[in-house]
């Protein structure tokens, strides 16, 4: 099975697409197009609203079906468009649910503004303008943090003891501690154990001793 983490950004791909279609079919196409900007303001004013409200829709669904095929402001452009949707639902509920039938029913701008709503819970998805990386450059360093290495001993640096490694690695003697499993000092003095400070301590105290006797 397919991860949905990989399938739901290009299913909500899929479905901005073919929404934005949709809008630029209905906004540039036929409103814009077919009956004209004077055809469509007098046909919303023989329907009972103002001629300058059927304009206002033309344009508004011109730019929706653009923003959304480009995948700008995905979310907020579908919650906006959504009004346009509901307002032709309300249209239609005289003529019936089939939209087929005289006049065009409700069961088409209904299931039209259910996947608005659904567009704007998924997001634009993938393939989708982003203003802020307007070229694409996702992993280009910004220039504050190309200007402020991290520092040592913090998060991405060297700490003390990778630096402490590095100069045991450098100097001969910490490179000889290295290879007999033994750890070298940072400044390449080996460590002394207790085994090998003890016997020094029992010489000196012999010989001490022999000075006395004698």
């Amino acid at each position: 099975m397919p991860d949905e983490r990989t399938t739901i950004p290009y299913a909500a791909l899929l479905l901005r697409v073919s929404l934005g279609l949709a809008f630029l079919a209905h906004g540039a196409v036929l409103k814009l197009g077919t009956f004209g900007l004077a055809g469509t303001t007098g046909y919303f004013g023989a329907i009972g609203y103002p001629p300058l409200l059927g304009a206002i829709v033309a344009f508004a669904e011109t730019a929706a079906g653009l923003a959304l095929i480009a995948g700008f402001r995905v979310r907020a452009v579908s919650l906006l468009a959504l009004p346009i949707l509901i307002g032709a639902t309300v249209q239609h509920l005289p003529n019936g649910w089939l939209f087929s039938s005289q006049g065009g029913g409700w069961e088409f701008p209904a299931l039209w503004s259910v996947l608005l709503l659904v567009q704007a819970r998924l997001g634009a998805g993938a393939l989708a303008f982003d203003p802020r990386r307007p070229l694409g450059r996702a992993g280009a360093p910004t220039r504050a943090a190309a200007s402020h290495p991290p520092r040592p001993g913090r998060r991405g640096g060297p700490g003390p003891p990778a630096r402490a490694a590095a100069v045991r690695r450098q100097h001969p003697q910490g490179q000889a501690a290295a290879r007999r499993g033994r750890p070298g000092r940072p400044g390449g003095v080996p460590r002394r154990s207790a085994l090998t400070r003890a016997p020094r301590a029992e010489d000196r105290c012999g010989r001490q001793q022999g000075v006395r006797n004698a």
